[in-house]
Order: structure tokens, then sequence, then C-alpha cells
């Protein structure tokens, strides 16, 4: 990002411009639909408008073909952790995955407006969501699914 982009830019242009890099920036290959994700079959995904019983996700990230974040994107004007539900909504709504979680078919759920980034591990009940500086790694989400739950915040 060389110069600033103003907090009105659309939701589409905030995805395209900022959220795209910071996923590629920690792993995640975005990738425009699941009809593309399944022609490309890459290792680490964001597959974008992943379709959910809940409506579609702005972003399902995949790690090795396994679904394990659901990622709700808002425009710069908007604060995030408000609308960190929504992603909670649709890793409620997600069907084609082999965890449950409670309520939940996916492990972790993130909102944010690609400056701030708000994350929430969904497979403990009372888990708080957290302000993190970027989105975790695929090999982090990975790591921090295989650890104990109970000893994750």
């Amino acid at each position: 990002m060389s110069e600033p982009i103003s907090p009105k830019v659309s939701e589409r242009l905030t995805r395209k411009e900022i959220i795209d890099k910071r996923l590629e920036e920690a792993g995640w290959t975005p990738i425009l639909g699941f009809q593309e994700f399944l022609r490309t079959r890459p290792a680490k995904a964001a597959v974008q408008e992943y379709e959910t019983d809940e409506g579609p996700a702005d972003y399902i990230l995949f790690c090795e073909g396994v679904a394990l974040a659901a990622v709700e994107v808002k425009k710069l004007c908007m604060g995030p952790q408000s609308v960190l539900t929504q992603a909670e909504r649709y890793a409620r709504g997600f069907r084609d995955g082999p965890f449950r979680f409670g309520e939940f078919r996916l492990p972790f759920a993130y909102s944010t407006t690609g400056l701030v980034i708000w994350f929430r591990d969904l497979r403990t009940p009372d888990s708080r969501s957290r302000k993190v500086s970027g989105f975790h790694t695929p090999t982090g989400l990975k790591e921090m699914l295989s650890r104990d739950r109970d000893s994750v915040s």
C-alpha cells in the first residue's frame, strides 16, 4: 500500500487493495470463487464468496483442502469487531468440513477492514475475540488447531 486508502472505499475495493495483499503476506492464495478453487487446488487458499448455509462468506481459508476459518470483510469506515458475529454465522453455516465445535463447523473466525483484524477461536464456547496484528499463517492456524482447546484463549 503506497498511498492511503480513503475510509469511504467500498468493501469490494477494500478486499482487492488491502485484504488480498494481507492474506498473501500471511501465505494464503486469494481465489475468486469455489469453481476456481476446484480447478487450481492451491494448498493454502483464501476462497472468496464461498457459499454457506448463512450466505456467502467473504473468504474461507483452506489449508491442504481443509477449511479452517471464515473471514468477514468490512470497508474501512466500519468497526470490524462489531461484525465478527457475521463471520461466526458463516462458521456455523459452513457445510463442507469435518469439524464440529458446538454450533460451529469451522474452528476460527476473523473480521477485518484490512487495517484492523479481530480473531476468535470458536472451539471453546466462552473464548473471547481479540485484536491481532495480521492473519495467521496456514501453519500457524494448523498448529493452533492441534493444541488443546482449553489452553487457547
